[in-house]
């Protein structure tokens, strides 16, 4: 079964009813392989890598150029198997655009890539791709002081996170915890940061998705730091938070 976001009445709704969106017709081939999923993948590759190395407006708009490419193939005839990770692999690549739409500050075409990343995670039944898109909305959610929304989406994004990777499970986890702890629910956030760490204790690198790739032990003291540092301050403990931050850095 395909996994199904709650509604929100937040802009980062997926599309609704399962509607598809449009898709490009022009120049789209008429049946796509396994070679055409490994050309999505790459351009997702190289889109981050650029993006990591340069960043900045022309990155994101090369990348939403290759992307309009990618979204054209989903019109095509396809074997289920291809064509599921076809649907995966264009809802990578949308994730990845609209998160450097929303480093540019264009949050109205983050909106919309992020929709369109949970659409193809809708179709293909990708557990993995609807809870790292979900926790990236939230990332923005917050930036944009809309903790509440924030909040809805990360828990959402754990909805069945037995299905995702224990690296996931972390990154969510850290994530919550920081949005816990922002809003004085100290204790709460302490735990989830308990189960962050195991959760990342248990990780496998190798099985991890390359999109995941970010996240690893400078990040995640990054993150569980982050979330522990509002506990610290009310406290005026410092050690809570201060030796995941140096581990970080």
């Amino acid at each position: 079964m395909a996994p199904h976001v709650p509604r929100s009445k937040n802009p980062g709704d997926h599309f609704r009813d399962g509607v598809a969106p449009e898709l490009p017709q022009a120049g789209s081939p008429r049946r796509i392989g396994w070679a055409d999923v490994e050309h999505v993948r790459a351009s997702t590759r190289a889109m981050v890598l650029s993006d990591n190395v340069f960043g900045g407006a022309p990155s994101h708009q090369i990348a939403a150029d290759r992307l309009t490419w990618a979204t054209g193939l989903l019109r095509a005839a396809a074997a289920d198997e291809v064509r599921r990770s076809a649907f995966e692999a264009v809802g990578e690549l949308s994730g990845a655009v609209a998160f450097s739409a929303f480093d540019v500050a264009d949050h109205s075409a983050a909106d919309h890539y992020f929709q369109l990343a949970l659409w193809c995670a809708d179709e293909c039944g990708s557990w993995a791709l609807r809870a790292n898109t979900l926790a990236d909305m939230a990332r923005k959610a917050a930036h944009l002081g809309a903790i509440d929304d924030a909040l809805s989406f990360i828990e959402f994004a754990q909805v069945r996170s037995d299905r995702v990777s224990a690296t996931a499970r972390a990154m969510m986890c850290g994530i919550r915890a920081r949005l816990l702890a922002v809003t004085g629910r100290h204790a709460e956030a302490e735990d989830e940061v308990r189960r962050a760490d195991q959760h990342f204790a248990e990780r496998e690198p190798g099985s991890d998705p390359a999109w995941l790739s970010y996240y690893d032990e400078a990040d995640h003291d990054g993150s569980v730091g982050r979330a522990l540092t509002p506990v610290a301050l009310e406290r005026k403990r410092p050690e809570i938070a201060a030796p995941r931050l140096e581990a970080a850095i």
